[in-house]
């Protein structure tokens, strides 16, 4: 399943180079829809899933979408160009848990239908 690609990857991010080390994960064939990881420690994930600011007019999110995301805990202040979250990943089933609902928000949210992820990794 993609969510277990997710979560090796997520996985791999949090046992990486913290200070240099990033994730992007985008559908393939569609690089304007993106969410991006940055290890804030061992057990703790920055993460920005991208804005209006930066899609292109037929991707933008509505004001529905856009309160989703805020349920789902991300913000977007008026200084930032991202929506964004840091999750605690204090074990694998919080990785888990976070990696379904990584793929949840390409579905729900940015309308992503297809299954099949490219992931950009730098450690």
């Amino acid at each position: 399943m993609v969510y277990q690609q997710i979560t090796e990857y997520l996985k791999r991010l949090l046992s990486s180079n913290i200070e240099e080390s990033f994730l992007i994960i985008s559908p393939k064939g569609n690089g304007d829809v993106y969410a991006q990881f940055l290890p804030l420690s061992r057990e703790e994930l920055y993460c920005e899933t991208v804005s209006n600011e930066f899609l292109p007019e037929k991707l933008q999110l509505n004001s529905q979408k856009i309160s989703q995301l805020k349920k789902l805990g991300f913000e977007l202040g008026e200084e930032d160009v991202n929506f964004h979250r840091d999750f605690e990943v204090k074990n694998d089933a919080a990785i888990e848990e976070l990696s379904k609902l990584v793929l949840k928000i390409f579905v729900e949210i940015y309308g992503v239908a297809v299954p099949d992820f490219d992931f950009e990794y730098e450690e």
